[in-house]
């Protein structure tokens, strides 16, 4: 990531994969088979709990990370001291300086 880059995209796409967990979950919990007969679907409901909790881990792991580059960004910009508007030279410190 670059030193001041906008965290936006981030948290959107951090908040976009909590989205499909939801989905993957819900979708996990509809299709869980009622009837043994049904036995496929219910292999197809646990491939998406691990796709959900995949995903999951993901987001946690992007969350970690975001949060570690801004702790480290405001201890890098906690260090220096803030700019401040520069004084304009009038006559007077320019005789002071010798230069008219």
């Amino acid at each position: 990531m670059r030193p001041f880059a906008n965290p936006a995209p981030t948290i959107i796409q951090i908040n976009l994969q909590f989205l499909t967990v939801f989905i993957l979950a819900l979708f996990a919990f509809w299709i869980w088979p009622g009837d043994p007969y049904w036995w496929g679907m219910g292999v197809i409901s646990i491939l998406c709990v691990f796709a959900a909790l995949t995903v999951f881990m993901q987001a946690l792991r992007a969350i970690w990370i975001l949060n570690r580059r801004e702790r480290a960004m405001k201890e890098f910009l906690a260090r220096g001291k803030s700019p401040k508007n520069a004084k304009l030279a009038d006559e007077e410190i320019l005789e002071r300086a010798g230069m008219i």
